[in-house]
């Protein structure tokens, strides 16, 4: 499922869909491909999976290979996304494979998903994904943790501090500075 070319979406005929290993339709998704496949017009001569759809019919010619590289633009709009005119032709393999390792896939999986001989385009993919990139923040953040000392922990407990808006700060003075501390209780009032 996914990981297609706009051109391989263009080239999709009604056959393709019965092909074992060529488009692959789960369970979740099975429902919606019968519909569309039963929605079509019997009159319809052309093999093309995908029909053109206007004025709420669809019509006997196939969508093209232009439509289909505006279509992630048209989405990527309608769901107010920003920048939508960077969502190209390309936005369904990267969808696809950021969704692929978002999900907890791997690297030769996904280069298989992808049909990816290049370790490295694949590699861009998975740098791409927000779930691998926090992730590996947590790891950092867990080994740097893990890492301090008990002796180098200092715990200070000031019960109040009261700084009014009205207080005035020349250029000489210097601003609180927290490093590499814990503050388990920071409570911010306006008076």
């Amino acid at each position: 499922m996914g990981a297609c070319r706009s051109n391989e979406l263009y080239q999709m005929n009604i056959q393709d869909v019965k092909i074992v290993r060529k488009f692959t339709i789960n369970s979740t998704f099975y429902n919606i491909v019968k519909k569309y496949i039963d929605l079509r017009p019997s009159y319809v001569k052309i093999n093309s999976f995908f029909l053109n759809y206007q004025k709420s019919k669809c019509t006997i010619q196939r969508i093209g290979k232009n439509k289909f590289a505006d279509i992630g633009r048209q989405i990527a709009k309608y769901l107010n996304l920003p920048n939508p005119e960077s969502y190209t032709g390309r936005c369904y393999r990267r969808s696809s494979a950021t969704l692929y390792i978002d999900g907890g896939g791997d690297l030769t999986g996904l280069k298989r998903h992808g049909g990816w001989k290049s370790t490295q385009v694949a590699e861009g993919y998975i740098d791409q994904s927000m779930r691998n990139k926090a992730t590996t923040a947590d790891t950092i953040a867990k080994e740097i943790n893990s890492n301090v000392p008990s002796s180098c922990s200092t715990a200070i407990e000031i019960p109040n501090i009261c700084i009014k808006n009205s207080t005035k700060v020349n250029d000489d003075s210097q601003p609180i500075q927290f490093i590499n501390c814990t503050i388990t209780n920071f409570n911010v009032f306006n008076k």
